[in-house]
């Protein structure tokens, strides 16, 4: 029996600002810019990097696609998860759905390093999650931050 999802839970206030400033500049995307010492939470869960986990989660919640450069290229993806691999780096596994790659990745959950992620903002474009192989205990994470 599938439960019902709940709503998203509301944006910081620190994070209404920021999208408010990004919304008169565009209709489509909000722009979370997310730069390293900002600080939202000064208790992140599990160590995370506090502005990136409080901009991914909220992207996960309520279900928008994740903006942001990697390995010098813009890519676009389907936040699933959020945590920290077995090796200790903080990343999300996502669905690239824009953006060029060079490994052909599209339509599966690959694992993103956080770190290596730039000008990473959460978009206002939602997305249903429907990937068939999604596993919420995502075996290749420790620990969760959070998930679909």
């Amino acid at each position: 029996m599938r439960q019902k999802t709940p709503s998203p839970p509301p944006l910081p206030e620190a994070l209404k600002k920021s999208a408010r400033a990004a919304r008169s500049q565009s209709k489509h995307d909000i722009t979370i810019p997310i730069e390293p010492g900002d600080i939202i939470s000064e208790e992140p869960a599990g160590g995370a990097t506090p502005r990136a986990e409080s901009a991914i989660c909220h992207a996960i919640r309520a279900r928008r696609l994740l903006a942001f450069d990697y390995d010098g290229h813009g890519r676009v993806a389907q936040p699933y998860c959020h945590g920290f691999s077995k090796t200790g780096h903080e990343v999300v596994r996502a669905i690239q759905v824009r953006g060029p790659s060079r490994s052909r990745g599209f339509g599966f959950g690959k694992l993103w390093t956080v770190a290596k992620m730039e000008k990473l903002s959460v978009m206002s474009e939602e997305f249903r999650p429907d990937d068939p192989r999604y596993r919420p205990d995502d075996s290749a994470m420790i620990r969760i931050h959070c998930r679909i």
